[in-house]
């Protein structure tokens, strides 16, 4: 069977395996903190050649079922949010000892970046291998020139919702005569910064595109002058890893709590979530 979960959720796949075009048994890809039904009821046919399946609550009670000695390795990623809740959703012990179980008998974990590894080394699980998000490589074009429109042209992604609220670059924007500011992305918030752009007396200068494709997203990144956003979650996401293979200026809030390991001023300019900064 081959199946993908439907909507645009990660699909992570071992970057050496596409590149030589050789087909893994099985990817379990998906949400970790997502309780699925874990039938095909809801899946569609993928297209390509892996075998792709959430791993949900319903992989980790499978996962327990048959152990290690299935004959399709178990390969699972695994995704962040905050430090304080590395693994959303998972608030019982019950469904921390499923995680777990599901976790260590994985022939591979993948984590999608380096603040999971320790949370990796509590769990006991020693099977892993970090594997960034997959970069729409085919549709990035590497910035050749940077001379500054006019306005500027600043660029932020990502879903609108309290931890990723990116309402002070509203608001610094209003301060900065020349500069235009695009926003793609929807979320709870997405009204609200909407409301934002017009009480700072803006609205004329913030685009507002709830969704974009993601070839059209990459191709259009040279376009832009600088990338900015505001995070708490303790990762690398890939809204920012493409404008950073692109060759944008990325600038970023320092978070609270420890500082994301791939994150570093050599790579990007980080400041405080204020409008002055």
């Amino acid at each position: 069977r081959k199946i993908d979960q439907a909507g645009p959720v990660h699909q992570i796949v071992d970057q050496r395996t596409r590149a030589r075009q050789e087909p893994a048994a099985l990817v379990i890809g998906g949400d970790p903190a997502a309780t699925v039904p874990g039938d095909a009821g809801k899946l569609r046919a993928h297209p390509g050649e892996h075998r792709l399946a959430p791993f949900g609550m319903a992989e980790r009670f499978r996962a327990l079922r048959v152990g290690p000695a299935e004959t399709d390795p178990h390969v699972g990623p695994l995704i962040s949010g905050k430090q304080r809740a590395v693994v959303k959703g998972f608030v019982t012990r019950a469904q921390r000892d499923i995680e777990r179980i599901g976790l260590l008998n994985a022939d591979l974990v993948m984590p999608v970046y380096q603040p999971i590894v320790p949370y990796l080394a509590r769990m006991g699980v020693t099977r892993y291998e970090v594997c960034y998000n997959i970069i729409n490589q085919s549709n990035l074009r590497r910035k050749d020139d940077y001379r500054l429109h006019r306005p500027v042209k600043v660029l932020s992604v990502g879903r609108q919702f309290e931890d990723k609220n990116p309402d002070n670059l509203i608001r610094a924007v209003s301060l900065l005569p020349d500069v235009e500011l695009t926003l793609v992305g929807d979320g709870p918030y997405h009204q609200h910064l909407r409301d934002v752009a017009v009480a700072c007396g803006i609205r004329d200068r913030v685009v507002f595109h709830p969704s974009l494709p993601n070839d059209e997203l990459c191709r259009s990144l040279a376009d832009y002058d600088i990338f900015a956003t505001h995070t708490e979650y303790w990762e690398i996401s890939k809204s920012v890893l493409e404008p950073l293979l692109a060759g944008l200026p990325v600038l970023l809030n320092r978070r609270h709590g420890d500082p994301v390991p791939e994150l570093s001023e050599n790579i990007c300019v980080l400041v405080p979530n204020t409008v002055e900064a």
